[in-house]
């Protein structure tokens, strides 16, 4: 679990692990360019507070 990996431009440093097939989920606080968002992450858009509902990005 990650957050705001495509904010600070980190999120090349977890595909490792879903090219694995292993999960990784990354925690965003403002919604990503969906061009920026790589295949394989599991993106969960949330409040800062983490109050109210969170939104699933990612296509299930």
């Amino acid at each position: 679990m990650a957050e705001q990996a495509y904010r600070y431009q980190e999120a090349g440093i977890y595909q490792p692990m879903p090219d694995q097939g292993k999960p990784v989920f990354l925690i965003e606080y403002k919604k990503p360019s969906t061009k920026n968002i790589q295949d394989g992450f599991n993106m969960i858009q949330a409040k800062k507070a983490l109050k109210g509902k969170t939104k699933m990005l990612t296509p299930s």
